[in-house]
């Protein structure tokens, strides 16, 4: 095994949290998704975190060709500073991933032991799902599809976040409220 060295003032400067995240480590209110607050930022043994199959957002998990492609960039440039750390909270279990799920295989792939991480709380499970969905909204991320929004929903129904009861909420006023959250600047 590899482990790198991974340059976390570049990556503060490069990829700052403060348009990551809704609050600072001091509760200072910044620009990023709502819900979310950051902690740090080190560098961890990726061993250290879960990544879950049934806590990912996306329809497919673990595609082996998204973590042959991630693996094939990490060789060929290594890590990309400005590129968002892998994301974690701490549960009840242990140190568990939310995003990030496919760079980690594709990390161990390269003989790499470590990775940078933020540690973030969330204020609530649905900001939770909110949060791991739309981490995938942009590069080197695969994009979301129509049908990883629809599982965000369906997961959000299922867990009891919001509610699809057309008696409690009539005009869908919850769920329509989600999905403007899953596509941001989709209208």
């Amino acid at each position: 095994m590899t482990k790198l060295l991974f340059n976390l003032e570049e990556s503060m400067k490069k990829c700052p949290p403060q348009y990551l995240y809704a609050k600072g480590p001091n509760g200072e209110k910044w620009e990023g998704e709502p819900g979310t607050k950051f902690i740090k930022r080190h560098i961890m043994r990726i061993d250290s975190v879960m990544y879950l199959k049934d806590d990912q957002p996306k329809g497919e998990e673990n595609v082996a060709s998204n973590i042959k492609d991630i693996a094939d960039s990490f060789n060929a440039k290594g890590w990309d500073h400005s590129e968002q750390p892998l994301v974690y909270w701490e549960s009840p279990d242990g140190d568990k991933g939310d995003e990030g799920y496919h760079r980690t295989p594709a990390a161990r792939r390269n003989g790499w032991e470590t990775l940078p991480f933020d540690k973030i709380e969330y204020d609530t499970p649905l900001d939770q799902e909110v949060s791991k969905h739309n981490s995938n909204n942009g590069l080197p991320k695969k994009i979301n599809r129509i049908k990883d929004t629809v599982k965000s929903v369906k997961r959000s129904v299922d867990l009891d976040y919001i509610t699809a009861d057309k008696i409690k909420d009539p005009k869908e006023i919850e769920i329509k409220a989600l999905i403007e959250r899953l596509t941001p600047g989709k209208g």
